[in-house]
């Protein structure tokens, strides 16, 4: 009898971290790099050294939203000389390419689209829309198999190592010229103690990082920022 009473009082005990992990939402990106956290949208020197179309240069454009492309523009504006170059559609030619190579975080740099908009309307005449690129002049530092697989890392290892729900956590690491996660700093605390700790030793626990490198294929650090929250499942959640 007294040993069923001792057990029921440590299962009573462990009732707070006992059940199923929460559904919540998560994501992690550079600081500099956050598409979410920024009026602009930023370009490193890797999707640059890939980029072939609008889309890879901004992946807030839709082809979708374009029956016909009339002109896509593309300005940059450094130390007071502007620089322009055109392509009659979505495919970036080298000329555009070589201008936001050249490009650095000071410049501003602006796309203008001239389109057919993709509707049903009878009377659809040429639009324009207008967007502000910031190109950051970095390799970004990689995880392992790629952003899919830094994800499910942190689905294994934190997301669903926590049974309660969070309202919102934001900490921010740094991945150094070695490849190691480190230097973690709590923004905004998960408000449990147990839950803090979790995620600062998954983050320290990371394998190595393919470091980030600069314009002169010199190693060096970067921030990152993970975010998660039961919130960001909601339609309505905004990035701060």
């Amino acid at each position: 009898m007294m040993k069923n009473l001792l057990l029921v009082v440590a299962m009573v005990a462990l009732l707070p971290f006992i059940g199923t992990a929460q559904a919540m939402g998560y994501e992690t990106y550079g600081v500099l790099t956050n598409p979410h956290t920024h009026w602009y949208a930023p370009v490193t020197l890797d999707t640059l050294l890939k980029a072939r179309t609008l889309s890879d240069i901004n992946s807030r454009h839709k082809d979708e939203w374009v029956s016909r492309y009339k002109e896509v523009a593309i300005s940059s504006t450094c130390n007071g000389q502007t620089r322009k170059a055109s392509s009659p559609n979505n495919q970036l030619n080298a000329e555009q390419l070589n201008l936001l190579k050249a490009a650095h975080p000071d410049c501003l740099v602006e796309v203008d689209i001239h389109y057919i908009p993709n509707n049903n309307l009878q009377d659809n005449p040429a639009r324009t829309m207008n967007a502000v690129l910031t190109v950051v002049p970095i390799k970004e530092a990689k995880f392992p198999g790629g952003y899919l697989q830094l994800k499910e890392y942190l689905r294994k290892n934190i997301i669903s190592q926590i049974p309660t729900e969070v309202e919102l956590a934001k900490v921010r690491y740094t991945v150094d010229a070695h490849g190691q996660a480190t230097d973690v700093n709590f923004l905004t605390s998960s408000g449990e103690k147990a839950v803090d700790q979790l995620i600062e030793k998954a983050i320290c626990n990371m394998p190595l990082w393919t470091p980030a490198e600069n314009l002169d294929g010199q190693r060096i650090t970067q921030e990152f920022e993970l975010t998660l929250s039961t919130m960001m499942l909601r339609c309505d959640f905004q990035y701060e």
